[in-house]
C-alpha cells in the first residue's frame, strides 16, 4: 500500500500512461485513512476543548469552542484543507490514468460532473479491469519488436548513433 501511495505522489502530474486497479484503489484507501485519522483527532479534541472552556467559566453558547481551543482546532482544520487541495491534481491524474488503463478516453472523467449518476458511472469505469485491446500503452508495448530494439542498441554501442538518438528510437518503439 505504501508503494502505491508513493507512486500516487510520484506521478502527480503524469496524465498519460495507465494505473492498474490495485494501485488506484490502494492510493484512495491511503487517502481515506489519512482523512480518517485527521477527523478522529479533530473530533476527539472538541470535547477536550469544551471541558477546558467550561472549566474557565465560559458557558456562553458556542463561544467556549473557539475561546478554549486556541490554535489547535483552526490549525487542524487548515491542515485538512491544505491536504485536500494538495491531492486534487494527483487524484485527477490517477483517475485519468485508470480510465486509460480500462480502455476509455480521458474525457470520461467529465461524467463526474453529472449529479449523482455521473459519479456512479465513473466509479464503475474505475472498477473495470485492464483492457489490453483498447489500451494504447499496452498495445504499443505488445507490438514492439525486440530485434529492432537490439539492432538500435548495437548501433549505439558502436557509436554510430548518439545516446539521445537511441533513447528517442527506444521511446518510439516502446
Amino acid at each position: 500500500m505504501i508503494n502505491a501511495y508513493k507512486r500516487f505522489w510520484r506521478n502527480y502530474i503524469n496524465f498519460s500512461g495507465n494505473t492498474n486497479r490495485p494501485d488506484y484503489w490502494l492510493a484512495w484507501l491511503m487517502n481515506a485513512i489519512i482523512y480518517l485519522i485527521a477527523i478522529v483527532i479533530l473530533v476527539a479534541f472538541i470535547p477536550i476543548s469544551a471541558l477546558q472552556g467550561s472549566y474557565h467559566g465560559v458557558s456562553d453558547g458556542m463561544d467556549f469552542y473557539f475561546q478554549s481551543s486556541g490554535v489547535f482546532l483552526p490549525a487542524m482544520c487548515l491542515i485538512i484543507i491544505i491536504y485536500s487541495v494538495a491531492i486534487i491534481i494527483p487524484s485527477l491524474s490517477i483517475s485519468i490514468r485508470r480510465l486509460q488503463d480500462a480502455g476509455f478516453h480521458w474525457a470520461f472523467i467529465f461524467l463526474d460532473l453529472i449529479p449523482s449518476i455521473g459519479s456512479i458511472l465513473v466509479l464503475i469505469l474505475h472498477c473495470l479491469p485492464t483492457n489490453a485491446v483498447k489500451n494504447k500503452v499496452l498495445k504499443k508495448a505488445s507490438q514492439a519488436d525486440p530485434d529492432e530494439l537490439e539492432r538500435w542498441y548495437q548501433l549505439k554501442e558502436k557509436n554510430v548513433i548518439t545516446q539521445d538518438e537511441y533513447d528517442a528510437k527506444k521511446k518510439e518503439l516502446l
